[in-house]
């Protein structure tokens, strides 16, 4: 089984009751500040999106799309731009 454990780098930006990490077991799945999502996440300014990445399993890697927004992937300086995505 592959597993993906993300987590928010700065947990003192986010807002109160939001879960700062998640385990992907073998599935895909959408975060942004939806509720709907796999993940909900939103900071105390709430610039999150509705719909900001998606999470793509294939059965053998993972990849992160960003949607909506950038999105920063292990705290780099360079952000993954809209419609762009990379393999975990």
């Amino acid at each position: 089984m592959l597993v993906l454990h993300m987590e928010i780098s700065n947990p003192s930006a986010g807002r109160e009751g939001i879960l700062r990490s998640i385990i992907f077991s073998n599935q895909s799945g959408r975060i942004g500040s939806d509720p709907e999502n796999a993940w909900e996440i939103q900071d105390r300014l709430d610039s999150v999106p509705e719909h900001c990445a998606d999470i793509l399993h294939d059965g053998v890697v993972y990849t992160l799309r960003a949607v909506e927004s950038v999105v920063y992937v292990n705290g780099t300086s360079n952000p993954l731009r809209s419609g762009k995505s990379i393999v975990l």
